[in-house]
């Protein structure tokens, strides 16, 4: 007997399997000292980039009291 299987039943079954790849496993996976050192780098990199973000946005927002600040001094 052949059994047709549509495109429903075989995304169904692709979910199904993602699904059950996807469990719980509470089995420790080391991690090397490189591994977590490149992951606080970049966790790092990220926060400077977003603090550089910022603070042009600040610069460009108080140009003018920032200008006149330093006018003040370098008259």
């Amino acid at each position: 007997m052949q059994v047709l299987i549509t495109a429903e039943i075989r995304y169904l079954l692709t979910v199904d399997n993602i699904i059950l790849q996807m469990a719980y496993s509470s089995r420790h996976r080391y991690k090397s000292r490189r591994e977590k050192l490149q992951k606080g780098i970049r966790a790092w990199r990220v926060g400077f980039v977003f603090f550089l973000i910022a603070a042009a946005v600040w610069i460009f927002k108080d140009r003018y009291a920032i200008w006149n600040w330093l006018e003040t001094y370098f008259y």
